[in-house]
């Protein structure tokens, strides 16, 4: 066997495979055997089939097959061997390149291409700038929050006459006109908090009534998330996007809340016994809760912004001719030259940001063990208590988090998610990062824009 290697340019390679007779005889002999012992032809017994009607008619088909393994394994160890970087898989060069006679077998030859992996060089991407933003929580915010804990910790009363904050308890029904519609939806003991409607007109038109006043509304005001609106109104998914817009809501209870009084029992119900002791306190941990919160927020924009700016400003030349026939070739199912085309962009860009981050984590010595995943998934599960205003003990927290790490998928999730996490945080640290404090409002029209921009460009 003889392996011969050429570059067809920067990006792509050409190996010539030349295999003699010598090479794939002995393991051809072996698989007719072993096919002979197996083989069932009309008149002859099962394993006594003559090897020149094997030879005949599957001789061909084992000694491609045969040949194909040996081709294989040792495309893969000049690769290894070789220290060559590829990006996708090996793939024939064409079937006017081979050459040899199959009829008279003895000596073949084939051509295989090889898409090379650029090289990232990491110092060029640690001096990309990039802006990172923090979040602050102004007073109104906290101030709100900590209202809001007073209702959701406060006791709810009848009342006889509905408030902008009260909820309302009643009956919806489609509409045909005038008149409920035979056959259209009633949803019983609808509940609507007025505070948290988003439409003026409907919160101003459900303000004011009294047991047994019935108004008409459009159900879809009622919230924008189409997977709360089904459950409101006790719908499918599929069904909220065919709901009408006329029916009739009958008031059949109001409730208001009276706000829990601010003492230490408030305290010890939202936090636990002892763990705060003033309003001062309470604000104080608010806003840390806040901020944390909004710093998630900001670590997954600025992830998004280095991934970005990283792509558009180090240069990797991909072999894009060979990927998108690599695409086509290794699909399981079929697609058009039109399909590939379209989404190479965003399939290239994707290829380009795992390079670089593979090139960080090498460069580096990133990993991640067994404890690191506990740590993390002990934090997330915390988190997750903490948005109900749980706090659950620490071996109660381990041993969530480590029931966590029992399926494979998982553990690859969470892994991923760390890996990135530890590069990201690198990054910060790397790159030419401008530091800006905003506004949770001023971060939201941040991102908007970008967004707009983004799609503009798209």
């Amino acid at each position: 066997m003889e392996i011969t290697s050429r570059s067809a340019d920067m990006q792509n390679m050409i190996l010539s495979i030349k295999l003699d007779r010598s090479d794939y005889q002995e393991n051809y002999e072996t698989a007719l055997k072993s096919y002979r012992k197996q083989a069932q032809l009309p008149g002859f017994r099962a394993g006594h089939v003559p090897m020149s009607i094997l030879q005949k008619r599957f001789g061909r088909g084992i000694m491609a097959e045969e040949m194909n393994k040996i081709i294989n394994s040792s495309l893969q160890k000049y690769i290894q061997d070789n220290g060559i970087n590829l990006l996708g898989g090996p793939l024939p060069v064409s079937s006017e390149t081979e050459s040899g006679d199959w009829d008279n077998p003895s000596e073949f030859t084939f051509e295989f291409q090889l898409g090379l992996s650029p090289v990232v060089e990491t110092a060029l991407v640690y001096g990309i700038p990039v802006t990172a933003y923090t979040i602050t929580a102004d007073n109104e915010m906290v101030e709100k929050e900590f209202a809001d804990m007073r209702r959701r910790y406060g006791k709810l009363r009848n009342a006889e006459r509905s408030s902008s904050n009260d909820i309302l308890t009643g009956i919806l029904r489609e509409l045909d006109g005038d008149s409920d519609k035979d056959g259209g939806l009633t949803k019983e003991n609808l509940n609507i908090s007025i505070e948290y409607l988003n439409d003026t007109n409907l919160k101003e038109s459900l303000t004011g009534l009294v047991i047994g006043d019935k108004v008409e509304l459009n159900p879809n005001l009622l919230s924008a998330n189409h997977e709360e609106l089904a459950q409101m109104l006790s719908i499918t998914h599929e069904d909220v996007h065919h709901l009408g817009d006329r029916f009739r809501f009958e008031v059949t209870a109001i409730q208001s809340i009276d706000l829990a009084e601010v003492n230490q029992e408030f305290f010890d119900k939202i936090y636990g016994e002892g763990q705060v002791n003033s309003e001062e306190e309470v604000m104080s941990r608010i806003r840390t809760e806040m901020e944390a919160m909004f710093r998630r927020e900001s670590d997954a924009f600025f992830s998004h912004m280095a991934t970005e700016e990283i792509i558009n400003g180090v240069r990797l030349d991909l072999p894009d001719t060979f990927l998108q026939r690599w695409i086509a070739e290794t699909s399981e199912k079929e697609i058009s030259s039109e399909e590939i085309a379209a989404d190479y962009p965003r399939f290239a860009n994707g290829m380009r940001w795992q390079l670089v981050e593979n090139a960080i984590i090498k460069d580096n010595n990133i990993k991640v063990q067994y404890e690191d995943l506990l740590q993390y998934a002990t934090e997330a599960i915390r988190a997750q208590f903490m948005r109900y205003g749980i706090n659950p003990g620490e071996d109660s927290l381990k041993s969530l988090a480590q029931s966590s790490l029992q399926k494979r998928e998982d553990v690859d999730r969470m892994y991923q998610q760390l890996i990135e996490k530890r590069v990201m945080s690198l990054l910060r640290e790397k790159m030419q990062v401008s530091e800006v404090v905003v506004s949770w409002a001023e971060f939201n029209e941040i991102v908007f824009e970008h967004s707009k921009v983004h799609a503009h460009q798209h």
